[in-house]
Order: C-alpha cells, then sequence, then structure tokens
C-alpha cells in the first residue's frame, strides 16, 4: 500500500509542518511564507524502492528559504512562474520548462498567473540516492540548470500519467508492480535528462534553432510509428535538410536521424514494460517503427542493460 501525504499549509499551522514533517526528513533552516493567499496543498507519495518521492502543489503564491535541502529536485510548473536560487544559480522556469537542482540552499517564489493560481509538480531524490543515480560523465555541470525542450517535454508528460495514477485516483489500489513501472519510467526519464544536461543550453526564451527542434519533436513523436525521414520532417517544417540538422547539433549535439531512434527506443520501452496480451518484443518493436530486430536488440540492451525479451518476460510475470 502507498501512503499519499496531503498537506494544507495555512499561517496557523506553517509551525507545526516545519518542526515535524520537514525536520524528519533532513530539512534544515527551513523558512516558508505565503505572501499572496491564506493556504498551499501539497500532495506527496514515496515510491515503492525509497529512491523517489513525487510531489503535486497548488497555491495562490508563497515563497520559501531552505538553508539545506537534502534531496535533488526536478522542478516542472504548470501554472505560474518559479524564481528559484540554488546555491547561488538563479532560475527563472516557466510552464514550458524543466528545472534539475543540486541538494543545498534554496530560495523559491512561486508567482501566480493572473487569474491567481500557481501550481506545479516536482521529483525528490534523495542525496545519496542522488550521486548513486548519477554517473559522473551525466552530472549537471551547474548547480542548477533549465531545459525547455526533447527530454523534458517527455518527461513532463509522464509526470502528468504519475500524477493521475497517484494522485487523482486512489493511490490505496495501486499495485505494487505499477508503482515500480511507474517509478522506473520516471527513473529512464531523469537519466535522459541528466546525460542531454551538459549539452542543452540554459534558455529562458528558446532561440529559432531550438524552436524548430521543439517543432519537430512534435512531428517526430506524432509520426515516429511511420516510415519517416529526415527529409520528411524537413518538408513538414518547410525548411532544408541542412538547416534542420544544424538545428538539432546546436541544440541537443545529434542528428534528427538519432532522435527519431531515440523516441522509438523510448516508445518500445514503455511498451514492453505495459504489454499486453499476445505482445511479442518483435511485435512491439515493429509497432514503435523499429524494424531492424537485430539492430534494435543490441542497443537496448546496451542502454538498459537487459534484452527486449527479458524487460517483457519480467513484465508479464511481476
Amino acid at each position: 500500500m502507498l501512503d499519499v501525504t496531503h498537506l494544507r499549509i495555512e499561517p496557523d499551522n506553517i509551525d507545526e509542518m516545519v518542526s515535524g514533517a520537514l525536520a524528519a526528513s533532513g530539512v534544515s533552516g527551513f523558512e516558508f511564507h505565503l505572501h499572496a493567499a491564506p493556504s498551499a496543498e501539497i500532495k506527496s507519495v514515496q515510491l515503492p524502492s525509497g529512491r523517489l518521492t513525487l510531489f503535486a502543489f497548488k497555491s495562490t503564491g508563497h515563497q520559501f528559504v531552505v538553508d539545506y535541502l537534502p534531496f535533488m529536485t526536478f522542478d516542472l510548473p504548470l501554472e505560474g512562474r518559479i524564481q528559484k536560487s540554488v546555491k547561488g544559480v538563479e532560475l527563472d522556469l516557466d510552464t514550458s520548462m524543466v528545472a534539475a537542482c543540486a541538494p543545498g540552499r534554496v530560495t523559491a517564489k512561486l508567482q501566480p498567473e493572473p487569474f491567481g493560481l500557481s501550481a506545479g509538480r516536482h521529483c525528490f531524490l534523495p542525496e545519496a540516492t542522488a550521486e548513486d543515480f548519477l554517473e559522473p560523465t551525466k552530472r549537471v555541470e551547474a548547480d542548477a540548470t533549465a531545459w525547455s525542450v526533447a527530454a523534458g517535454r517527455s518527461f513532463r508528460d509522464l509526470m502528468g500519467y504519475a500524477h493521475s495514477e497517484f494522485f487523482d485516483r486512489n493511490a490505496v489500489r495501486v499495485t505494487q508492480g505499477r508503482a515500480r513501472l511507474a517509478e522506473a519510467l520516471i527513473l529512464d526519464h531523469l537519466t535522459e535528462i541528466m546525460a542531454a544536461a551538459t549539452s542543452i543550453p540554459v534558455r529562458s526564451r528558446p532561440g529559432p534553432r531550438a524552436t524548430l527542434v521543439a517543432k519537430c519533436e512534435d512531428f517526430i513523436r506524432a509520426k515516429y510509428a511511420e516510415h519517416i525521414s529526415v527529409q520528411d520532417m524537413a518538408t513538414e517544417l518547410e525548411v532544408s535538410v541542412r538547416t534542420l540538422q544544424a538545428a538539432f547539433r546546436s541544440t541537443l549535439e545529434i542528428g534528427p536521424s538519432v532522435f527519431l531512434a531515440s523516441i522509438r527506443m523510448e516508445a518500445a520501452r514503455h511498451r514492453l514494460l505495459a504489454p499486453r496480451p499476445g505482445d511479442t518484443a518483435t511485435s512491439i518493436a515493429m509497432e514503435c517503427g523499429i524494424f531492424h530486430i537485430g539492430r534494435f536488440s543490441q542497443r537496448y540492451q546496451r542502454v538498459y542493460g537487459e534484452t527486449p525479451g527479458e524487460t517483457l518476460r519480467a513484465a508479464t510475470n511481476g
């Protein structure tokens, strides 16, 4: 059974919250201020392995300071903005962005939209877990980094699924197997995000090349199961192949064909972890637009440490 915490923070219970749940989790020097409304609502759930905690919040505006936050956080604004400082690195996050922030001192101000709502989602990795989770070559070079393209966009979609699974529905009915599946998918996406972190530039307003890449990603995600080429992508976006390739290489340091292969691999991973009756590793690969099965199996094993068939068998028997 998963324990979902539902906390409503009001002026008369802030002290109790600080001395209770936050102190128990290792947070020190926490100051919380409701600057535009009488309350904020926070939901949280720790997933089965204990490596990952999910949060969702709604507020009409608040700010906080933490002398030391012993978690690595991934922030996804849904309404309003989050202005955040992590160990001296300043971020201004809008609803198109994902931010990764290292453990340490944090100050944040949540600004509501004009109609009065600030909302978002977070993932928390305990500090020790974050050290084990991130390979040295994949660590964020700065203490806080934000993205608005590629892995961040798919991660937002996945977090929407997790929010629905654990917070909108009755989480008590979520089986351990389904919870482990969600956890595996989220950790996979975090690995992708952190792998890209050293090459994707931080920018609040994406330039024309990043915008072109984002539009191409939308096209790829809609058509990845079909036979599409780089020329098809360029034609759809009304640019030359050379322009599209340059946009990808300057933004992601990979070409559009490699990005397409990664999207197909991601889709296959999702399907293998959540199979339907009669599925085989080959049928799932072909459903995701993958027809070089031997090459797919080799690459999949390099990325995930197991063959597609092993993933499928574990998901079917679990």
